[in-house]
């Protein structure tokens, strides 16, 4: 844990917006997300979190923001490898941390 207090600034705690598709992200659903709290939107867990929620099991997930999202439209942060990089090897520091400290 000592990157993530070291690397405070590449992190975010909120609301997560998932949907199971691309078209789905709308500028007044974007709007309704952002007003709901949300501060990002992804596509990948949500089925996940059904089967969980069907299953009737916990289920967690961390996210790493490869682009960003606003009404006005999509931007691919390109060219960031050392953040995204960076971003990466604390995150899989977290997770090390978590599933060490767990029975």
């Amino acid at each position: 844990m000592k990157n993530v207090e070291a690397e405070t600034s590449l992190f975010f705690e909120g609301l997560t917006w998932t949907t199971d598709a691309p078209y789905r992200e709308t500028p007044s659903r974007i709007r309704y997300a952002k007003n709901k709290g949300a501060i990002s939107v992804e596509m990948e867990a949500s089925a996940c979190f059904a089967v969980a929620q069907f299953r009737k099991v916990e289920l967690a997930a961390i996210f790493y923001g490869g682009d960003l999202v606003r009404e006005a439209g999509w931007n691919f942060r390109k060219g960031d490898l050392e953040k995204s990089n960076k971003a990466q090897e604390v995150l899989f520091d977290v997770i090390r941390s978590i599933f060490s400290h767990l029975d």
